[in-house]
């Protein structure tokens, strides 16, 4: 949420008018806002003059590189979590609701993508 209030203050106060409205366009169809990459290629366009509604599009819609993915073990300990957790929770209760909440932003991240 916090990107998006940043996305809209950048397209207020950096961008003309004209590239306000394409934007505006874009977002009306898709409801979608750009986020910080490409809000960035979209400032290297402006600075070039280019950034019409052709080169928002296409920048809405790239891709994004996939990242090499690097397999190694990920620990996070108790202090940071803690707080999240009754007092008397086991690490195999802590482990199952961190894993709930995973499969569920997975599931969101998947019908996202899909909708895009």
């Amino acid at each position: 949420m916090r990107e998006n209030y940043r996305a809209v203050w950048v397209i207020r106060y950096l961008f003309d008018c004209e590239e306000q409205q394409g934007i505006w366009e874009y977002y009306q169809e898709s409801h979608r806002l750009p986020n910080s990459k490409q809000l960035e290629e979209m400032m290297q366009c402006h600075k070039n003059g280019s950034l019409d509604r052709l080169e928002i599009n296409k920048i809405m819609n790239m891709k994004p590189k996939k990242e090499k993915m690097v397999k190694k073990e990920i620990t996070i300990k108790k202090e940071k979590i803690k707080s999240f957790f009754p007092k008397d929770a086991t690490d195999e209760y802590v482990e199952n609701v961190i894993m709930e909440l995973l499969a569920g932003w997975a599931e969101k991240q998947e019908k996202d993508t899909r909708s895009e």
